[in-house]
Parts: structure tokens; C-alpha cells; sequence
């Protein structure tokens, strides 16, 4: 097998069968923990979840943005 840099593509994807699957599960309970925030994220910006007032839209809006600004401090530092 050979590989090269067109072989790597940076994406973020989401399972169409929702399974979680990649992660070693290591009995700590942190697996589901990553797990337990990445549904809480997914239905925060779920549009069927946010209803039609402006507020609260906004407010999942922020909730997303601040949780991405850590997400890429986190993988700048890391």
C-alpha cells in the first residue's frame, strides 16, 4: 500500500447510521462522556430542536461558536 498526500483529506463527517465507532473505549467513562457532549452539540444545532425565536437561536448560535473556539485552541495547543 502506498500512500501520499492526495490520499488524506481533512473533513469532519457524521455517521449516517449514527454509530460511534473509532474511539477506544477504555472503561473510564470518558469515552462516554465525548460521546454524551457530541449528541448535546448535535441537538443544539439541530434547526427542528431551535424553534422560531430569535433568542434562542442566537443563544445556540453562541453556544457553538465558543464551543468551536475552544475545540480549535484545544488542537492549536495540542
Amino acid at each position: 500500500m502506498k500512500a501520499d498526500a492526495c490520499d488524506i483529506k481533512s473533513v469532519l463527517q457524521q455517521s449516517v447510521r449514527g454509530e460511534w465507532n473509532g474511539d477506544c473505549d477504555l472503561g473510564d467513562g470518558k469515552l462516554q462522556s465525548l460521546r454524551k457532549e457530541y449528541e448535546e452539540r448535535v441537538t443544539c444545532l439541530d434547526v427542528r430542536n431551535m424553534g422560531r425565536e430569535r433568542h434562542v437561536i442566537e443563544q445556540r448560535l453562541r453556544l457553538a461558536s465558543d464551543s468551536l473556539a475552544q475545540d480549535v485552541a484545544f488542537l492549536t495547543e495540542g
